[in-house]
């Protein structure tokens, strides 16, 4: 028995309209699904927690609730509101988003290289300084099970810097959102884990 995610997003409306509404997918998912560990509403409980406070956006409010909601609970509910943003400022958030996934996905490259390394090097084991010697083919992690690094100080270096610039993009990019314009946006993100 297993879980998977389900999430809806609904606009805006009142908790107790939301909670009518909500009712009745769960409804129609359990006639079209099953009721029981059909990976949807109809195998949680009923019901809706309505959580605290409000949500900048879709991606943020969603990953709180598959962080937090457990597939025998009711599904969570978080309110998100934004401004819309202008076509201009939108665009630029997109692009800067697009540079943030580049270095994402080149920090995801190298790390792969280094393993790639590891496991052609002529040595066909590697030491820590704990004493503890391991395969090098069975080499999955970054660090000895001591908790000390195999990673030499020149490739720690490269992957700090990396990571610098990601944290520093990921940075410009809220501070862009923070300082959008336009249309409020008010909507539901609603679901959780399920049984399936």
């Amino acid at each position: 028995m297993g879980s998977a995610d389900y999430i809806k997003y609904y606009n805006k409306m009142t908790p107790k309209q939301l909670k009518e509404v909500v009712k009745q997918d769960t409804e129609e998912m359990g006639y079209e699904e099953g009721h029981s560990y059909s990976g949807t509403w109809a195998s949680k409980n009923s019901g809706i927690n309505f959580l605290n406070g409000v949500y900048p956006g879709e991606d943020e409010a969603e990953k709180y609730i598959l962080d937090n909601n457990d597939k025998w609970d009711c599904v969570d509910a978080a309110l998100v509101k934004y401004k819309a943003g202008t076509e201009a400022q939108n665009t630029r958030i997109s692009k800067e988003q697009d540079k943030l996934t580049e270095l994402n996905e080149a920090l995801r490259q190298r790390e792969k290289n280094w393993f790639v390394k590891i496991d052609s090097s002529k040595s066909k084991t590697k030491g820590c300084s704990c004493g503890k010697r391991i395969l090098t083919s069975e080499i999955n992690s970054f660090s000895c099970s001591c908790g000390k690094s195999y990673v030499s100080a020149t490739d720690t270096k490269a992957f700090d810097t990396a990571k610098t610039k990601i944290s520093k993009q990921s940075d410009k990019i809220s501070t862009l959102i923070n300082k959008r314009g336009g249309k409020i946006i008010e909507k539901w993100v609603v679901g959780g884990w399920c049984s399936c």
